[in-house]
């Protein structure tokens, strides 16, 4: 059994495998870009994270020391964050 190979096929060929190495040159650089946006997008969320951390042990710091007052006073004024808050403690 002999193959046959046609040498007017080769060009066309050639021809077709360029045009699918560029599409996945695109779709390699698509996909790199994505993959940088997503990266930046992470350690934003990283950020955001930590300092949502840092204001929640604020705030139970804060809270802890309001409750280690009110069990002295029947009114207490304590200063969360940006927040005023009363506390009415009966005696």
């Amino acid at each position: 059994m002999k193959l046959r190979i046609h040498v007017f096929s080769f060009p066309l060929q050639i021809s077709k495998l360029r045009e699918e190495i560029q599409k996945f040159q695109a779709s390699e650089a698509e996909i790199k870009a994505l993959s940088f946006n997503y990266a930046a997008m992470l350690k934003e969320k990283e950020e955001q994270l930590g300092r949502l951390r840092e204001e929640n042990g604020s705030l139970k710091r804060n809270l802890e020391s309001c409750k280690a007052v009110s069990a002295n006073s029947n009114v207490i004024q304590c200063f969360i964050h940006f927040y005023t808050v009363t506390i009415y403690h009966p005696l």
